[in-house]
């Protein structure tokens, strides 16, 4: 009787999971892979910069004075959103490894700033799909703020 009780519950939470499942964008539109790309001619060497997903947080060097692309490529599931998050190497100090990514997703540094938000999916009309181009996002600072 157990069995059967638990069984008839845990169908619902099961099946749910279907249903989020990725969906076909509408007729008349398609998908498009979408490299994130920074530019930056700023002295950006006060910070560390970091991409946090639902999966996991990665560290990003933005080259200055040159584009930096972050590749849509391999960023499927939770991986395809992301956030640019600039943290002062100030705020760092002897903080790595483990400890850094529980740092930044519990907000722990005062003064890190998330830049932007970006997915690397982008659901656009079939009409547009020639004439796609990656987003690009300018980083710079002005009197000691950093800004995307």
């Amino acid at each position: 009787m157990r069995k059967k009780l638990t069984a008839i519950l845990l169908a619902p939470l099961l099946s749910a999971s279907a249903a989020v499942a990725d969906i076909a964008p509408d007729p008349g539109y398609v998908r498009q892979a979408a490299n994130l790309v920074l530019e930056s001619d700023a002295d950006l060497s006060g910070y560390r910069f970091f991409l946090e997903s639902p999966m996991k947080v990665e560290e990003i060097v933005i080259a200055s004075g040159a584009p930096t692309v972050i590749e849509a490529s391999g960023r499927g599931g939770a991986t395809r959103f992301g956030k640019l998050i600039a943290v002062p190497l100030t705020d760092m100090r002897d903080i790595s490894g483990s400890l850094l990514e529980q740092h930044l997703r519990e907000k722990k540094f005062p003064n890190a700033r998330q830049l932007l938000s970006h997915n690397f999916q982008a659901t656009i009309p079939e009409s547009e799909r020639s004439g796609w181009r990656d987003p690009a996002y300018r980083i710079s600072v002005a009197d000691g703020v950093i800004t995307a």
